[in-house]
């Protein structure tokens, strides 16, 4: 059968919601997704109560927020000197490994609107009123 007048010709698979533009939720016990699998993949799991509260202090919402800062982010886990300059180092590494893997999803700091009908009219024309020295022109542009 084919294509009907009227009829979408897509129809999606399914059982398939849409993906969220904002990306994949925070897992429970984490500000940021994917912030457990970043600590998990240096190491670092143990620290997720102090890197949670380094996020919300400073209002990361994504994992590439953490990457920014991360001189900051070293500076408020309890590690070595050693430990702060490995996490330096190897944080745009990890996320890197990571995102490649699947295991965790690549988000934007900022993210567009897809659909914006905040700005419709809703079908309707707005036409300002005669003022009455158009009127008296008498050039019939404010004829009704």
């Amino acid at each position: 059968p084919g294509v009907m007048v009227g009829e979408p010709h897509f129809k999606p698979a399914y059982g398939f919601e849409q993906a969220s533009a904002l990306g994949p939720q925070a897992e429970a016990g984490e500000a940021v997704p994917g912030l457990r699998a970043f600590l998990q993949h240096l190491g670092l799991e143990e620290h997720l109560g102090a890197a949670n509260a380094w996020c919300a202090e400073m209002g990361a919402a994504v994992l590439v927020e953490v990457v920014e800062g991360i001189e900051d982010f070293a500076d408020a886990l309890p590690l070595t000197d050693g430990g702060r300059e490995e996490l330096r180092r190897r944080a745009r590494l990890a996320v890197s490994t990571l995102e490649t893997k699947g295991q965790i999803v690549q988000q934007e700091t900022v993210v567009m609107a897809q659909d914006d009908t905040s700005f419709a009219f809703g079908g309707r024309t707005f036409l300002r009123k005669p003022r009455a020295a158009d009127e008296a022109d008498g050039d019939g542009s404010a004829s009704g």
